[in-house]
Formats: C-alpha cells, sequence, structure tokens
C-alpha cells in the first residue's frame, strides 16, 4: 500500500506541476507570472478545503475497519455540504480576482481570455477529487485510484501540447487539457467510491446479522 502511495504521489507531482514548464517552453517565461498568479490564488482557497479535510484520512480507515456505515454515509454528506459551499466560493473569486490582484501586486496583468473560468473548473474539479480521494484513501482500496493517476499522468503532456500548441489555445489549452483529465478521474472515482460504499454497507449489514 505504501508504495502505491508513493506512486500516486509521483503522479500527481508530474500531474500538477508540468503546465508551468510546458508554458515556459512553448510560449516564454513571460507569461507563466499571470498563470502562476492566478494558479496560487485559487490554490489558497483550496488549501482552506484540504485543511478540512485532513481528518477524515484517518477517521475513515477506522469506520471502515468497524464496518460502520452510517459514519461513512453521514460523513460523506457532511464534506459535500462543504465542498458545495467553496465552489460558489470558486465562482465568486473569478469576479473578484482582477481587483484582488491588483490590489495585491499594486498593479494590474494580463491575463488571456478564459483563463480565469478555466482556472476555476479545474479547482472546482480538483476539489471534488480531493473529497472523494480522502474516503478512498481511508478505505485502502487504492488501486483504480493507482491506475487512474498513472493513466491521466502520462496522458497530460501530449494532450496539453495538443492543446494549447497544435490547437493554438495558449495557455488556456494547456490547464484546460489537465482540467479535461481531471474531471474524467472525478467521474471514475466518484463511480469507484460509490461501489466501496455500497460493499461497506453490505459488509455492515452482515455484520448485525451475525452478531
Amino acid at each position: 500500500v505504501g508504495i502505491k502511495f508513493f506512486i500516486i504521489q509521483v503522479c500527481c507531482l508530474l500531474l500538477f506541476t508540468v503546465d508551468n514548464l510546458l508554458i515556459t517552453h512553448y510560449f516564454g517565461p513571460e507569461t507563466v507570472t499571470p498563470f502562476s498568479i492566478t494558479n496560487k490564488v485559487f490554490h489558497t482557497a483550496y488549501t482552506v478545503l484540504a485543511a478540512f479535510l485532513v481528518p477524515y484520512w484517518s477517521r475513515t480507515t477506522v469506520a471502515f475497519a468497524q464496518n460502520d456505515y452510517t459514519w461513512v454515509k453521514n460523513s460523506i454528506k457532511k464534506v459535500s455540504a462543504l465542498y458545495a459551499l467553496f465552489i460558489l466560493g470558486y465562482i465568486v473569486l473569478v469576479f473578484i480576482f482582477k481587483p484582488l490582484v491588483a490590489m495585491w501586486l499594486g498593479r494590474e496583468l494580463s491575463y488571456q481570455d478564459g483563463l480565469l473560468p478555466t482556472m476555476c473548473v479545474f479547482y472546482i474539479l480538483y476539489s471534488a477529487l480531493a473529497v472523494e480521494c480522502q474516503f478512498i484513501n481511508g478505505s485502502g482500496k487504492i488501486n483504480v485510484q493507482l491506475i487512474m493517476y498513472c493513466l491521466i499522468s502520462i496522458a497530460n503532456i501530449p494532450l496539453s501540447i495538443y492543446m494549447g500548441v497544435t490547437c493554438g489555445m495558449g495557455v488556456v489549452g494547456i490547464r484546460l487539457a489537465t482540467t479535461i483529465l481531471v474531471l474524467i478521474e472525478v467521474l471514475v472515482l466518484g463511480f469507484n467510491l460509490l461501489s466501496i460504499v455500497k460493499k461497506l454497507k453490505l459488509d455492515a449489514h452482515e455484520s448485525r446479522l451475525i452478531n
């Protein structure tokens, strides 16, 4: 399991850090600054959500060991409600982003059209992925997650180059490519989490019958 988590972390590193390298290589270092600042501001909001999610991993492990289906079900509902608030927060951030950053930096930056909404959608999906992974990681059933991270981390580079360079979408195309891949992973892991929780429900029912 430790090796699997290590591979997942390496894939995450490739998936979420390669964009800056591709942007620098294909569009020049001057285009990295607006992208990097936009990414950092949205990531700051995401970090707050991630902090709330931290305790759920270990507590989910305990719940699965005890076949505590009720706790898992209720916790997913609570976290989903919190996630909905962050979706609203990301959308609000799109509208206040430019004046906020201009006040922070003391000057305005030039952003490619579509960068802010694309970044917003990316972090909405990235946050959904974080929610799903906390419960999946806590269950210890991470094979599907491992396969998905390996596949999308490999696919991200050629797809980003295709959309950003070949299709002429620039910086937005590179982030959009990653967003599409994260969407696929969110959908797959969402079904995976439903399957895991359903299996836990059956195990909890059988445990009650035995006792």
